[in-house]
């Protein structure tokens, strides 16, 4: 009777495996991918616990001996960095998606002249990588006096984000019913009560994705912030901060070892992780609303 049972399951599977085996690969796939993604952040936190030598001893392996001095050590480090980063980051959101918005509203609801060439023009922008660029900014913000202080992050910053913001809003604009806009009109609401009342209640979704889109960017900018710091160290943020804070403890015979600047990768990501998690519903509304339709 058991055999027969373990006979007829084994057919079921069979049968399962012969009519799903698509989604079966999709879900091993997917599987594999996700161990690659999550293991090397699985290593990072345990390696942040640990001492120096047990590190040494086996890098991946799970210690019997946690120690919370690494993440004391680091912040006292990292704090300045930290807040820098903070300050950068917020900065350069917040004026993109005011400017951006501000930007895109105007396009939606006024007619002037060149619209279409400038329309067009910043959508030229986006075609234009960074990269080569690079020098004349530099060298734009070198005579406004921008080099060596966080301004020289921030303005820049929000120039660059602007375009691609700007089009994502534009988009998303197009859409609200001009209803609204008529009823507003007959209701005496001048554009900027139509501005902060309706358009952007409407926009939160969308902003919500540029903001993340924005600090993510921002708070992990390294070559920028590098050239403006300069040798102003007074004003590192964190990804320039801890490239030069990786090496200070990479010495064997330190007490703490690795486990310092693992501990500070931690704490860099904490802000990252919180903006999604405050902001994940939005965000997820934003992309499933149309808002990369071009």
């Amino acid at each position: 009777l058991c055999f027969k049972y373990i006979r007829k399951t084994f057919s079921r599977f069979l049968t399962y495996l012969k009519h799903n085996w698509g989604q079966i690969l999709i879900v091993v796939a997917l599987l594999i991918l996700a161990v690659g993604v999550l293991y090397p952040l699985f290593v990072l936190i345990i390696r942040s616990f640990k001492l120096s030598r047990d590190d040494l001893a086996d890098p991946f392996a799970i210690s019997a001996r946690f120690t919370f001095d690494n993440y004391q050590v680091a912040w006292a480090s990292i704090k300045d960095a930290f807040i820098n980063s903070l300050v950068t980051s917020i900065g350069v959101t917040v004026g993109t998606m005011i400017l951006a918005s501000l930007l895109a509203f105007a396009f939606i609801r006024f007619n002037f002249p060149l619209k279409k060439v400038l329309f067009y023009a910043i959508i030229a922008l986006m075609m234009i990588p960074g990269i080569l660029t690079l020098i004349s900014r530099y060298r734009l913000a070198l005579d406004m006096g921008l080099v060596g202080s966080l301004w020289g992050i921030i303005l820049p910053g929000m120039a660059g984000y602007v375009p691609a913001a700007f089009m994502l809003l534009f988009t998303f604009f197009s859409g609200i019913p001009h209803d609204l806009f008529d009823a507003a009109d007959v209701d005496g609401a001048n554009d900027l009560r139509v501005y902060y009342h309706i358009v952007l209640p409407l926009s939160k979704p969308i902003l919500s994705t540029i903001a993340i889109q924005t600090f993510v960017g921002e708070w992990n900018d390294y070559l920028w912030a590098k050239l403006i710091i300069g040798k102003n160290e007074a004003i590192n943020t964190l990804p320039v901060f801890l490239t030069s804070f990786s090496t200070t403890y990479a010495d064997p015979n330190s007490f703490l070892g690795m486990g310092v600047p693992f501990a500070g990768y931690v704490l860099s990501a904490i802000p990252l992780v919180l903006i999604f998690i405050v902001a994940s519903k939005q965000f997820i509304e934003g992309l499933t609303s149309g808002a990369f339709k071009m």
